[in-house]
């Protein structure tokens, strides 16, 4: 079974974000499970650039259509093919490429401006005791409506013993994947408006998510179950959406 839930900084909007694919193996600091290729587990815990992940896979991506193309004949019907996808995948490298320095700045403004909270993420560890990260993106923002910030989670109980897992789906964009499903992971994605205070607001959401897996959802099963909606994380006995807040409003 898997619960999923969107959590936004103000207001709730679905947020639609473009990926790119790559072999699991090569996205370090996470390492693939052995029996999924597809599954990844964390190996450290804390902040990660998701953008730069992206930006290699696109990068690696590029290369191999690159090969291809040297391979092909452009009279051979695959060559066609082979050069739109490496003309995506160099487009999509330049578009990560970009928000990768923009997230880096931001994770690295929140470490010397918050170095105590920033020390205390990057130690959470998950009901069971497992590493778990943040996957930080900075995604443009096109209208003051939308959202400072939102984190994303799916929650799993189909691994271990009906235990709640914190969970990213995989990404997708142009019918090719960009990083494969990964447990004890949530997704979090900043605008290019917005400040460390969103990126803090967030990590509020996460911190509950990730090491209070079994009360939060139970929480918001019990929710479902009497037809209420997540407000966003942000229901009066919402955890996460009072840590947000305090987060949100720490100085230092």
């Amino acid at each position: 079974m898997k619960l999923t839930l969107t959590i936004a900084s103000f207001n709730l909007k679905p947020l639609l974000i473009a990926h790119l694919c790559c072999a699991a193996m090569i996205l370090s600091p996470i390492r693939a499970q052995q029996t999924d290729p597809s599954l990844l587990l964390p190996d450290t815990c804390g902040l990660v650039n998701a953008d730069a992940l992206r930006r290699d896979q696109a990068f690696l991506q590029m290369e191999l259509f690159r090969n291809t193309l040297a391979t092909l004949e452009k009279t051979d019907i695959r060559y066609e093919i082979a050069r739109k996808r490496f003309k995506s995948a160099k487009q999509l490298y330049w578009f990560y490429s970009e928000l990768a320095k923009t997230t880096e700045e931001t994770i690295r403004a929140f470490q010397l401006q918050n170095p105590g909270l920033y020390a205390h993420i990057q130690s959470l560890r998950s009901d069971c005791g497992k590493p778990v990260v943040a996957m930080v993106g900075t995604y443009e923002r096109f209208s003051p409506i939308e959202n400072l910030g939102e984190t994303w989670v799916n929650y799993d109980t189909s691994m271990i013993k009906g235990e709640p897992i914190p969970m990213m789906e995989e990404e997708w964009v142009n019918g090719i994947r960009v990083l494969p499903r990964m447990y004890y992971a949530v997704q979090i994605q900043i605008s290019t408006s917005s400040d460390i205070t969103a990126l803090r607001h967030e990590l509020g959401h996460y911190e509950v998510i990730v090491s209070h897996s079994k009360a939060y959802y139970a929480y918001l099963q019990h929710l479902n179950q009497l037809g209420k909606s997540t407000n966003g994380g942000h229901n009066p006995d919402d955890a996460s959406g009072m840590l947000a807040t305090k987060y949100e409003r720490l100085q230092r």
